[in-house]
């Protein structure tokens, strides 16, 4: 788990003595276990779960697929995913990499913010090019952002390993948009 902080309302690369109006925005980041059976179909589901009945999704976006970026295009963008999936045949691993970001009580930033936390994260981990579909949450105290990304990249189908995305987290402390705690 990564205690960090981010500053709203500043440029992605400035902090609060870099910019007036900054507020610190405190978040914590943990990779979740995904069942390999369950895939890229079923988590993708999960983050878009309808907003029927209270039910739990805020705000949803697709980075980085063809399909576009809106829940509309979430079946295409599912079938896109799981294409760029089975081009790598060589991997066994699971091509899915879920991120939670949760925010501290009280705590809900603007879809700016988010998408600037979300890109953020896709550049600490190297993933910036790669498919993403993200959904923020509000079923628990705390308002969270899951995002989940397509570990292959969706031109050369190069698998990114989890001893690649932990040499990224050993650089995130430098992220100019974040601080660790």
């Amino acid at each position: 788990m990564t205690h960090l902080t981010g500053f709203e309302g500043c440029s992605p690369h400035a902090g609060p003595d870099q910019s007036e109006g900054c507020k610190a925005q405190t978040m914590i980041a943990k990779k979740t276990a995904l069942k390999r059976s369950s895939g890229a179909k079923a988590l993708a589901k999960y983050i878009a779960a309808a907003k029927e009945k209270g039910e739990k999704l805020d705000q949803f976006w697709l980075s980085n697929c063809k399909a576009g970026d809106r829940l509309e295009a979430l079946d295409t963008a599912i079938a896109e995913v799981r294409a760029t999936q089975g081009m790598n045949q060589r991997s066994k691993a699971d091509p899915n990499y879920h991120l939670v970001v949760s925010f501290a009580e009280g705590e809900k930033p603007d879809t700016d913010v988010l998408k600037d936390i979300e890109l953020e994260f896709a550049k600490a981990l190297g993933l910036e090019d790669h498919q993403r579909v993200v959904g923020t949450h509000t079923n628990t105290e705390n308002f969270h952002m899951h995002i989940q990304f397509n570990l292959l990249h969706p031109e050369i189908f190069r698998m990114h390993t989890l001893t690649r995305l932990l040499g990224h987290f050993r650089h995130f402390p430098g992220s100019p948009a974040f601080s660790l705690k």
